[in-house]
């Protein structure tokens, strides 16, 4: 029988949405986001257990975004549209 528990982890991880997350090489890869008091994230953390997470420095640059898709495929992580620029509210 499969259970699921509600886990809160303390880490520098700013609360965000319209992130990306991937599973590749047997671990959660989120990528980016958007919240409204910080707008766009470029930051990419690892997780091999959904609770303890590390931030991941790279040379590859991901370009600060939100509502994207990533994926693993060909032994990398792709990293697919987004959208880069802040939300304005000005209507």
């Amino acid at each position: 029988m499969n259970s699921r528990r509600l886990v809160f982890a303390e880490d520098d991880r700013a609360a965000r949405m319209w992130h990306a997350v991937v599973v590749y090489r047997d671990r959660l890869w989120l990528l980016g986001g958007w919240n409204r008091v910080d707008g766009n994230f470029d930051d990419v953390w690892c997780s091999e257990d959904g609770v303890e997470w590390t931030q991941v420095t790279t040379d590859v640059i991901l370009s600060p975004r939100h509502e994207h898709s990533a994926l693993g495929h060909h032994d990398k992580i792709w990293v697919i549209a987004g959208c880069g620029e802040d939300l304005d509210s000005q209507v």
